[in-house]
């Protein structure tokens, strides 16, 4: 019986060490960049418009980066226009990026003093807010916060 119980001990300190290394040869994770990469007013309705919001997503990391969800939040001049998460999961390879479109929709009651600025050409560009988390299909791996502001112009589609 005493010959069991250091074998047994033996066993959970190689496997507790196995575990350690396997975690300390995993490269390190950084969290993907997301930016706007362009904004298009599709429709104008008698009580919504409809914008369509271009987001790029780049993986700095040095493995591919499996996706399985964004959330996020979308600010525009200033207001906040939607928020939602992306319905499908895809992969970005290492240094790579990928681009995808959100729609968005606004009232005409709320939205009319700003939409008619922007359609005049008042501002050459579009100020947004984006926030929010990436969720990774990795083992152990917490969703990564985003938070990036700038500016785009704003394009009527045909």
């Amino acid at each position: 019986m005493s010959v069991r119980l250091p074998v047994r001990r033996l066993s959970w300190v190689l496997l507790l060490l196995g575990l350690l290394s396997a975690c300390a040869t995993r490269p390190q994770l950084v969290a993907p960049e997301l930016e706007a990469a362009g904004i298009r007013l599709q429709s104008i309705g008698l009580l919504q418009q409809q914008f369509l919001l271009t987001l790029r997503v780049y993986n700095p990391n040095t493995v591919p980066l499996p996706i399985e969800g964004i959330k996020y939040q979308v600010e525009l001049g200033g207001r906040q226009m939607a928020d939602g998460e992306t319905a499908v999961a895809f992969s970005i390879p290492a240094h790579e990026s990928r681009e995808f479109d959100l729609r968005l929709r606004t009232d005409l009651l709320s939205g009319w003093r700003d939409l008619q600025a922007w359609l005049s050409g008042s501002s050459e560009d579009l100020e947004y807010k984006l926030s929010g988390t990436v969720d990774v299909d990795i083992p152990f791996v917490r969703p990564f916060h985003f938070s990036q502001a700038g500016s785009i112009p704003l394009r009527l589609q045909p």
